[in-house]
């Protein structure tokens, strides 16, 4: 027997009022775009999101040219694995390194390292050149909880506001479509350098643009 669910009838957790919707009144005194963390976070996480997929979507065709590994399509897929397993390590190991030190300053760190490895990418020719692509895979792990947890710092009861841009920025993957022109218009290996660019944003965002300008206080909004 199918058991059925009436979810009308299934009392929500009230979420509180430093994450609920401010007044139509006060809210006319706050402004998401007085945020500076906000603001700069939600192209962080669409550039991320170019970075990141554009990355995997073409991993496979760089290590089959015969300049890099030379390699057959099942052999690549085999290292693909092993970049994304990388991301996985690098979210675990990040976690417990965001308990140690800040946010700002680790996010950096990550983003500088995968600004490196892709320099490699796209400089480099054989098997380093591919264990570059594929070390990005750590760079990339820790981003888009850190730039998310970032941009909504100090939001207060605008937070749930905040992270509905933040979430809408996901649609930043569809725009690996760029790097795919620029392959075709430059070589696959210098369409990296679009990565490395966003890189570059992402260590801005660290170290400048995730600082929170304008903090509301729960308190002093009326939910």
């Amino acid at each position: 027997m199918v058991a059925v669910i009436d979810f009308q009838r299934i009392g929500l957790p009230a979420l509180g009022s430093a994450t609920s919707r401010v007044s139509r009144e006060e809210r006319r005194k706050h402004s998401l775009w007085k945020h500076r963390n906000l603001v700069l976070g939600v192209p962080a996480i669409f550039i991320y999101l170019i970075a990141e997929i554009g990355v995997a979507n073409l991993f496979i065709n760089f290590a089959i040219l015969p300049h890099i590994a030379g390699i057959t399509p099942a052999e690549a897929a085999n290292y693909l694995v092993l970049m994304w397993g990388g991301m996985m390590v690098g979210r675990f190991g990040g976690a417990y390194i965001l308990r140690s030190f800040p946010a700002d300053k680790t996010l950096a760190a990550f983003a500088l390292f995968a600004l490196v490895v892709m320099v490699g990418a796209a400089t480099l020719d054989g098997m380093m050149a591919l264990w570059c692509l594929i070390l990005v895979g750590l760079g990339h792990s820790i981003m888009f909880p850190t730039i998310f947890a970032m941009g909504i710092k100090g939001l207060g009861p605008l937070t749930e506001e905040g992270s509905g841009l933040l979430i809408t920025a996901i649609a930043g993957g569809a725009l690996v479509v760029a790097q795919g022109w620029l392959a075709d218009a430059y070589g696959l290996q210098n369409s990296f350098w679009l990565t490395v660019l966003c890189e570059v944003y992402i260590i801005y965002y660290a170290l400048w643009g995730s600082k929170p300008n304008a903090v509301v206080e729960e308190e002093t909004v009326a939910a």
